[in-house]
């Protein structure tokens, strides 16, 4: 059982393609949805996600990308409404940047994180990470510090996004071991 992920930088896509995935995928979603997305670059990463998720989808199942329907779970999970279907999707947008993560027959889920963004304060990963994690991010030389808390953060998001639970469960209770190099 295998995870497809794909990873799009918006700016390779040309203009014109742009624009048509999005009218192409705005058409076929719920509008509501969208409306709650009022920054231009989080409605386009949105619509491009959707997009990638009906294409995926499309591929592994023969199903044209206008008869997929999605849905929101209880926690804002997207979920598939038609057609039944063993696969899942789940979609993460930062920066330019938007993924796409596909499994059939399991949940998934997936989160990226911009690695250039203004540096987190302890407070954030105080917050955020089991005592394990906070003491193996303040082990690292302080260079490595916020790449280290961003790998927790992505674990952790990418996790819950997984069990379809969001951000509902305090971050902290969600702890992940890297001692052996991999979660």
């Amino acid at each position: 059982r295998h995870i497809r992920l794909i990873l799009l930088p918006i700016q390779l896509l040309k203009p014109r393609l742009r624009e048509e995935h999005l009218v192409a995928v705005y058409e076929t979603m719920d509008r509501p949805l969208l409306t709650v997305l009022k920054d231009m670059e989080a409605r386009a990463a949105f619509l491009i996600g959707r997009g990638m998720a009906r294409t995926m989808l499309a591929e592994v199942t023969g199903v044209p990308p206008a008869d997929w329907r999605f849905g929101a779970g209880e926690h804002g999970r997207p979920e598939i409404l038609t057609p039944d279907t063993s696969w899942r999707f789940n979609l993460a947008h930062s920066h330019g940047m938007v993924a796409c993560a596909l499994a059939s027959g399991r949940d998934v889920g997936v989160d990226i994180e911009y690695l250039d963004r203004p540096k987190s304060s302890h407070d954030v990963a105080r917050r955020a990470c089991a005592a394990a994690e906070l003491a193996d991010i303040e082990a690292a030389p302080e260079a490595d510090r916020q790449e280290r808390f961003l790998v927790y953060w992505t674990l952790k998001e990418a996790y819950l996004k997984a069990r379809g639970l969001g951000i509902s469960v305090h971050l902290a209770d969600v702890a992940f071991d890297l001692s052996s190099g991999e979660p």
